[in-house]
């Protein structure tokens, strides 16, 4: 009799936490919804640092409005484009890249704003002792160019 009560309550009260298979995770619609997002801004983006500046002219000019010495080759080795989220609601997109067979103090990270259409860069000095950052970005973009190089 107590193992009928015990199945009858716990009918009731629920058999516990719910479990969720990894698998099953993926088709949380916010969650595809978010890839989805991502997914177009790769492709309107594109892939990689290279491929960005030859699809969006706009994308140097404001570099070049920050940082007029800067030339395509600066970032020329190829690394994937990062898009971070801010708390705001904000959306940079991460390029990251240095001068070919030379990346040692050529590092650059550039933070694009989406929305703002403005463009930060953080140069690395070639002698690696400090790093210089261009167009006067709010703490969170600073911050989040910091912790790029810094990767």
């Amino acid at each position: 009799m107590p193992l009928l009560i015990g199945l009858a309550l716990s009918n009731v009260f629920g058999a516990g936490p719910e479990t969720i298979p990894m698998d099953g995770l993926k088709t949380f619609s916010a969650q595809a919804a978010y890839r989805e997002y991502l997914q177009s801004l790769n492709e309107t983006y594109g892939e990689y640092n290279h491929e960005t500046l030859k699809r969006h002219p706009e994308i140097t000019d404001s570099i070049l409005r920050v940082k007029p010495d800067f030339k395509k080759k600066d970032i020329a080795t190829a690394f994937p484009n990062v898009f971070f989220k801010t708390k705001d609601g904000r959306m940079l997109l991460i390029l990251r890249g240095c001068t070919p067979h030379d990346c040692a103090g050529t590092v650059h990270i550039i933070a694009y704003d989406t929305l703002a259409r403005k463009a930060y860069v953080l140069r690395e000095k070639y002698d690696r002792e400090a790093v210089q950052i261009y167009g006067t970005p709010d703490q969170t973009v600073r911050q989040v160019m910091i912790n790029v190089y810094l990767e």
